[in-house]
């Protein structure tokens, strides 16, 4: 039996940072950025499909805090050891 799902339904929201959570998410899009770069340059984007969403999900979770970025497991593997916000 096929599975009923509800409607997609999107919202986007805009969120406020202050100067240093704006600085600290363009130093991590940036990092993300020349990752991204690097895949496309060597022709390997589709086989780092799983290494780019993970990127992308901690731009996402640095709009949310910076901390869930900084204190996460793989902090380190995604270029996220930049320095905290204060």
């Amino acid at each position: 039996a096929d599975v009923k799902l509800p409607p997609l339904e999107i919202t986007v929201q805009e969120t406020e940072m202050d100067e240093v959570e704006r600085d600290f998410y363009e130093s991590l899009y940036m990092l993300t950025r020349a990752k991204f770069d690097g895949y496309v340059k060597k022709g390997s984007v589709l086989h780092n499909y799983a290494h780019i969403f993970e990127l992308l999900s901690r731009l996402r979770q640095t709009c949310d805090h910076p901390y869930l970025v900084l204190h996460s497991r793989t902090a380190g593997a995604t270029g996220a050891t930049l320095g905290a916000p204060k």
